[in-house]
């Protein structure tokens, strides 16, 4: 991420004894209230949200999209290894491979 944690610049605080809302920056407001920011840096912040969210969508829908090919070119692999190789081949085949696997754990 490269936005940076956006700057307080004063905190809202409930005044002890009216309930009321306060903004102040004091330092010992920091205690007990909520941070305020800018709300071009909220905004900024939000855009950058959203950005990033735009461009997981994408990535996940190009994975999507890959793994969908590999899918199609490996049941056509198959479709090729079934057309030149006999059944028990193919199945002698497969245990040797599930074999290999089991080895390498």
């Amino acid at each position: 991420m490269t936005a940076s944690k956006p700057e307080v610049v004063a905190y809202l605080n409930f005044g002890a004894l009216t309930g009321e809302p306060i903004a102040c920056n004091d330092c010992w407001s920091e205690l007990a209230s909520e941070p305020l920011i800018r709300l071009t840096d909220h905004e900024r912040l939000q855009a950058e949200a959203e950005r990033l969210q735009a461009d997981h969508e994408a990535a996940r829908a190009a994975d999507k999209a890959r793994i969908a090919e590999l899918e199609a070119e490996r049941k056509e692999v198959r479709e090729i290894l079934k057309a030149m190789f006999p059944k028990h081949v193919c199945e002698d085949m497969a245990k040797m491979a599930q074999q290999g696997k089991e080895g390498e754990t």
